[in-house]
């Protein structure tokens, strides 16, 4: 079994924070659901479905009656999301007429269940992090009062975001608590919902708790070097020897700013290895033995296989993007799209998740000292998450959330931040989440479009 650091209970902490928080952190969850499906319109693309809901909102509206219909058109990833749809489709079963217009509204709602839930296993999570009141605060809003969770699950609704942030938030409390339970329903149900979940998980599971040995500094350089060396070959290799075809009503990439992309991109990547890798990656076979959970590399292995077993079972005619056409090849693979504007990464990090993301910046390399202290596991899915965020979708990295917000909650309580810090940070995180803004579809996404390629 790992190595599992007692928390501090509530009674050793002196007061009931716990109780405290619960209460005001779920009134902000439904007094924002509240007026967003009060003040709030939704999209107007598929009538309200959106782009990527169209698949899932057709497929509530329709359950069965087109289960094999709709998911044979669609690419593997987008077929595996399926419980969502699948629960708001017994919940709207009796409703005969407006069954499209009761879809949007119990996606709605389904996403402030799963938000009121995440709250409570984020609690949990902070209560076995030993978090004091201020670093479960700090958590709360880093994950929940962001462009994400307040705005956009009530715009565009019919999507599956909400819950794979329940999920992930449950694999992380299941992995603290040493959960096999938790773990093995977590997945095997998070991976109906986040295609992606089980992969991103695996190298936080596979790997007990343990301290990491301060690396050889320069060892930790060649290291960094070599990985963003690598990562420059691609660059060099997507903006100047290939010719990709851009999708129809894509903006052509402008590619006179690749130079200033590839350096910005070649930097970030060396810069979040450099801290990373001091904790040391390079244990011996005898400690890789020790600290290699096999039980869990059996049962993860079980669980993607039979989600494979059920999910080859249903009919499809189209296959999806390879794992070399989302990591290195490709108009759509991450390298790519870090190419088309400089930073626009960043910037779509910053504006959807808030000014969490400036401190994770500002912060890293206290962030990767907590990490070290967990062992390989959270840092290899940190120096994962370094290499996914070159790619300006900001929804895929929902299932990072978790692990992100509480490393940085936990190196931030070291530093004893004063109460107009966490003061600042909340009323910054409400103002960038655009919560307050009723956005009007048909006016805004053409200015949008202009700013990213898709």
């Amino acid at each position: 079994m790992m190595d599992k650091e007692p928390a501090i209970s509530d009674s050793q902490q002196g007061k009931p924070w716990r109780r405290l928080c619960l209460i005001p952190m779920i009134l902000i969850i439904w007094v924002n659901a509240w007026a967003q499906l009060s003040f709030q319109a939704v999209i107007e693309v598929g009538e309200g479905y959106g782009w990527d809901g169209v698949l899932y909102g057709e497929l509530a509206e329709n359950f069965p009656d087109r289960f094999e219909e709709l998911l044979a058109t669609q690419a593997g990833e987008r077929r595996q999301r399926v419980l969502p749809s699948l629960i708001v489709s017994v919940a709207i079963a009796p409703i005969v007429e407006n069954r499209h217009e009761a879809v949007i509204v119990a996606f709605q709602i389904l996403n402030t269940l799963c938000l009121t839930l995440g709250v409570l296993v984020w609690l949990g999570i902070a209560k076995e992090k030993a978090l004091s009141i201020g670093g479960a605060w700090l958590g709360f809003i880093a994950l929940f009062l962001n462009y994400q969770n307040m705005k956009f699950a009530y715009y565009d609704p019919v999507l599956t975001d909400s819950m794979t942030l329940l999920f992930a938030l449950l694999v992380y409390w299941s992995w603290l608590r040493e959960s096999h339970v938790g773990l093995i329903f977590s997945l095997f149900c998070g991976s109906f919902v986040s295609s992606s979940i089980l992969l991103l998980s695996i190298p936080l599971l596979v790997f007990r708790k343990g301290a990491l040995d301060t690396a050889n500094k320069k060892w930790v350089y060649a290291v960094a070097l070599t990985v963003s060396a690598g990562l420059f070959a691609v660059l060099i290799h997507e903006a100047y020897w290939t010719d990709y075809q851009v999708p129809e009503g894509w903006r052509p990439p402008m590619k006179e700013l690749y130079p200033l992309s590839i350096m910005i991109s070649v930097a970030y990547v060396f810069l979040g290895a450099r801290y990373l890798l001091q904790g040391g990656l390079t244990p011996s076979w005898a400690e890789l033995k020790t600290r290699f959970h096999w039980r869990m590399a059996l049962t993860i292995g079980t669980i993607q296989g039979l989600v494979l077993l059920i999910i080859h079972q249903w009919a499809y005619d189209i296959d999806g993007p390879s794992f070399l056409d989302v990591i290195a090849v490709g108009p759509n693979s991450i390298p790519f799209r870090s190419l088309n504007l400089p930073f626009v990464f960043g910037l779509a990090h910053l504006f959807y998740w808030g000014p969490v993301y400036a401190l994770v910046l500002c912060y890293w390399r206290s962030m990767c000292r907590v990490c070290h202290h967990e062992g390989v596991g959270p840092t290899v899915y940190l120096f994962a998450f370094v290499f996914l965020s070159l790619s300006y979708e900001t929804r895929h990295l929902i299932a990072f959330l978790p692990i992100l917000v509480s490393v940085l909650a936990k190196s931030l309580e070291e530093k004893a931040l004063s109460w107009p810090f966490y003061l600042g940070f909340l009323v910054s995180s409400v103002a960038m989440s655009r919560c307050w803004l009723s956005i009007d579809s048909p006016n805004i996404l053409p200015q949008l479009s202009s700013l990213w390629p898709g």
